[in-house]
């Protein structure tokens, strides 16, 4: 393993044996033993280690272990405390996304202070595989089902051909002690069910599946590098740029095999989801001026051409359209939309993430945007109006809650729902209904 590690580590470092390394380190098996391989190769590194604050007294034993380790070791070591479950909350993500946002930006804080070249991670063989199977599961292209590189920019990963094995076999020839995450035991996520549950059992299924399922990974890995570069080349005719504004033009991208595929591909790199690109995809043939919205960018299909620009404050504080024939928007708010027939059987469904309205009393196009101070609405229920300020002193909403608040409003800006909880009386269905506009907001997973 050692020889096969040199060459690994030779490779990923362009052979510069002078470089500094940063290696994040949880106390386990496998980053244990990525540093000790890299100290005992000569490598100048420095352990950072995160405490998330998630397995209480097991967390701080962690830290605890892996400060030992690098005394004795005799090199740098960089601890920090996160809070990780008030930043998930916060962010409206899970709790491994936020760790990972934490970790990753604290990382390349470290870099940018101390002048680490490299930072190592201990992702190895078995992790590819289980990263394999979570991405086919969430529906994922080449890019996903290929696997983490094993260089990413400043980011390497020295063990990601070696199996967990060979490296609890490397930790137990060389009398190194590590900690064992008591979570990775549990199947709350679906990686812990990959690992425990459904790998075990496929590879009892089929001899020499995991040799297979490693060999297909690599032979991914090339196949998109060479997809990667006849992507680069299509695109350099297709795309213009002037001043951080794009345009595509609609006829080339419709005239190529598989448009929604090169669509992704121009057009993802500005934050756009595959949800979105599925419904950019359909309205590029029939509903010119239609307009998406990413976290970064605005794309306008026009007659002739899409265009994509940069979204500044003041797109965030004026609108995000909502057209009559949306089915679904992904942002700034995750709203699925239906119209349904109003009879005697129809379900009232009293959720507050569930607005029903009266269509036919709507003005389309409907937008979202923020609340100011001055905005009034009827709430449902009631016969006068009030301030928006007001309705939120009243249900004792947050300071947090406010400020992540969205109303959707009609054409004329008469606000229609406070997203989330309250709809306008003026848009209410009554016994003269016959269609109801269906909006459901979607939590984050």
């Amino acid at each position: 393993m050692k020889e096969d590690f040199l060459k690994q580590i030779d490779r990923l470092t362009d052979s510069d044996k002078n470089c500094k390394i940063l290696v994040g380190i949880s106390g386990g098996a496998d980053s244990v033993v990525l540093s000790h391989l890299l100290f005992k190769a000569g490598y100048s590194i420095g352990l950072a280690h995160c405490n998330f604050k998630l397995r209480g007294c097991e967390s701080d034993g962690d830290e605890s272990f892996v400060r030992k380790f690098a005394e004795e070791m005799q090199v740098p070591i960089y601890v920090k405390h996160f809070e990780t479950k008030d930043y998930a909350l916060k962010n409206k993500i899970s709790v491994q996304m936020a760790a990972r946002e934490l970790r990753f930006t604290w990382f390349q804080e470290l870099v940018m202070q101390i002048e680490y070249k490299y930072i190592a991670l201990a992702h190895h063989a078995d992790d590819q595989i289980e990263t394999f199977f979570i991405n086919l599961f969430r529906g994922s292209g080449i890019h996903g089902l290929s696997g983490m590189l094993a260089k990413n920019g400043n980011y390497i990963r020295p063990l990601l051909t070696m199996q967990r094995v060979e490296i609890e076999q490397y930790a137990h020839e060389n009398n190194l002690s590590f900690r064992t995450d008591s979570s990775n035991a549990k199947n709350d996520y679906l990686r812990n069910n990959i690992r425990n549950r459904l790998l075990p059992q496929l590879y009892q299924l089929v001899d020499g599946s995991k040799t297979g399922i490693l060999q297909s990974l690599k032979y991914l890995s090339g196949n998109e590098n060479l997809y990667d570069e006849l992507v680069s080349g299509m695109t350099k005719d297709l795309i213009q740029t002037q001043n951080e504004f794009v345009t595509i033009r609609k006829e080339k991208i419709l005239a190529i095999h598989s448009s929604e595929a090169f669509l992704f591909e121009c057009i993802a790199p500005y934050g756009f989801k595959r949800q979105q690109i599925d419904a950019i995809s359909i309205a590029l043939r029939s509903e010119p001026g239609k307009i998406f919205y990413s976290k970064s960018h605005r794309l306008t299909i026009n007659r002739d051409v899409i265009e994509i620009a940069a979204v500044v404050k003041n797109d965030f504080e004026s609108q995000f359209v909502v057209n009559e024939n949306d089915k679904d928007i992904s942002f700034p708010v995750s709203l699925r939309f239906s119209i349904e027939k109003f009879d005697p059987g129809f379900e009232i469904l009293k959720l507050p993430e569930i607005a029903l309205l009266d269509f036919d009393l709507l003005q389309f196009p409907l937008h979202l945007r923020k609340w100011k101070e001055s905005d009034r609405f009827v709430p449902f229920g009631m016969r006068g109006s009030q301030l928006i300020s007001d309705y939120f002193i009243n249900h004792h909403l947050t300071k947090h809650e406010k400020e992540d608040c969205w109303l959707l409003c009609d054409k004329n800006d008469g606000i229609v729902w406070i997203i989330g909880y309250r709809i306008s009386d003026n848009y209410k269905i009554t016994s003269n209904t016959n269609q109801v506009l269906k909006i459901h907001k979607i939590s984050p997973e």
